[in-house]
C-alpha cells in the first residue's frame, strides 16, 4: 500500500473512530504538520456524516449497558 492510500485509510478509520487513542494523536500530529492529510480527513468526514441519517435511533438495554460495564 502506497502513502496516499495509507493516508486515506486512516483518515476514514479517524473518521469513524476506529483508530486506537495513541493512533489518534499520532494522525492528529500528522494532521497538524500536513494541510493535505487534514484535507483527507474532512473529505471523510463529508462523505461519511450523513449515515446515521438512514438509521433509526436504538436504545440498547439494559442488559448490553451491564455488560458494558
Amino acid at each position: 500500500m502506497n502513502a496516499d492510500n495509507q493516508d486515506n485509510v486512516r483518515a476514514a478509520e479517524y473518521v469513524l473512530g476506529l483508530l486506537s487513542v495513541s493512533e489518534q494523536r499520532d494522525f492528529e500530529k500528522d494532521m497538524a504538520q500536513r494541510p493535505e492529510l487534514r484535507a483527507t480527513m474532512w473529505h471523510w468526514q463529508e462523505m461519511l456524516s450523513g449515515l446515521d441519517t438512514f438509521v433509526d435511533p436504538v436504545k440498547p438495554s439494559e442488559n448490553l449497558w451491564r455488560r458494558i460495564d
